[in-house]
């Protein structure tokens, strides 16, 4: 993992998700981490979206639950709120060397 300190929010931003590329293509406990992490992320948002949608008061019918799902596993895919990151990079200071 890369040392923050000394750098900027946007510098430490980059040098995790680096991090994060390099255990995507590595395997290993880093990367079922890492995939844990960001189904969590996927489940938190489609969580939020379900409940975006109550209070918009839209209605998609018996099609509403894919609608969720699929909102929210593509929010997560394409960054999500940043969730896994802080999560992976909390968690994988306990990992075995």
């Amino acid at each position: 993992m890369s040392s923050v300190k000394g750098m900027s929010a946007v510098e430490a931003h980059n040098a995790l998700l680096r991090d994060i590329a390099v255990t995507e293509k590595t395997g290993g406990a880093d990367s079922k981490l890492l995939k844990t992490c960001q189904d969590f992320e996927s489940v938190f948002l489609t969580m939020i979206w379900k409940e975006m949608q109550k209070s918009s008061k839209v209605d998609l019918g018996v099609f509403g639950a894919f609608a969720e799902d699929a909102m929210g596993r593509s929010w997560a895919k394409s960054g999500g709120i940043g969730l896994a990151k802080v999560i992976y990079k909390s968690m994988s200071k306990h990992l075995p060397n």
